[in-house]
C-alpha cells in the first residue's frame, strides 16, 4: 500500500477506475473479446507482473492469445501493479523491463 500511496493521489486512483470499469473494447463486436483483439495488427509485448492484481496474468494471458502478433513475458515481482514502474533503475524489475524491451524492439528493427 505505501507504493500506491507516493504513486497515486485517491482522485487519480477513482478516475482510472472509473474509466476500466466503463470501458468494453468488445462492445463494437457484440462483446466478442476474441474478434476484438483479432483486430490487432501491431506487434505486442505484454508483460504482466506475476503478482499483479490489477491485470492479473491469467487477464493478460488472454489478451495473448488474442492477438495475432503477441509476446508474453511475466515481470517476475512481488510488487503487484507497481512491478512495471520501478522506483529507480536500480532494481530487478528495471534491468528485467529493460531488458525484455531491448531485445523485442530489436526484433521489430529485424523485420
Amino acid at each position: 500500500g505505501e507504493g500506491w500511496a507516493k504513486a497515486w493521489d485517491a482522485n487519480g486512483l477513482l478516475l482510472r477506475y472509473h474509466a476500466s470499469r466503463n470501458f468494453d473494447a468488445s462492445k463494437p463486436f457484440g462483446g466478442d473479446l476474441e474478434e476484438a483483439l483479432a483486430q490487432v495488427k501491431a506487434r505486442a509485448l505484454i508483460m504482466p507482473g506475476m503478482t499483479d492484481r490489477t491485470l492479473p496474468a491469467y487477464m493478460a494471458r488472454e489478451l495473448y492469445r488474442g492477438i495475432e502478433d503477441a509476446q508474453y513475458v511475466e515481470i517476475p515481482s512481488y510488487l503487484g501493479h507497481l512491478a512495471c514502474c520501478p522506483s529507480s533503475d536500480q532494481t530487478a524489475e528495471y534491468a528485467f523491463i529493460a531488458q525484455q524491451m531491448k531485445t523485442f524492439l530489436a526484433e521489430l528493427q529485424e523485420r
